[in-house]
């Protein structure tokens, strides 16, 4: 396994170990709380097969990704990642 990530993030043991364990090519985490500090908003940054419920524990599948913001697509880019 190899795990790609950015060197201010900090992962709860739980989400670490799930993102481990889901089986795919390529799994992403994604914070669905995150807000945008600048435009005092939230903003989509990826959509997903159901909605987001707010509670990690319970999830028994994977989100499916089903589309991404652009802003992020760039993002992944510059960083050398191809979507």
């Amino acid at each position: 396994n190899c795990v790609i990530t950015y060197g201010d993030i900090v992962f709860r043991k739980y989400i670490l170990d799930a993102l481990l364990s889901t089986k795919g090519e390529i799994v992403i985490v994604v914070d669905a709380l995150l807000k945008n500090k600048e435009k005092k908003s939230q903003k989509d940054l990826v959509i997903c097969d159901r909605k987001f419920t707010g509670n990690y524990l319970l999830e028994e599948k994977p989100a499916i990704l089903k589309s991404m913001h652009n802003e992020l697509k760039k993002k992944l880019l510059v960083n050398g990642l191809v979507c």
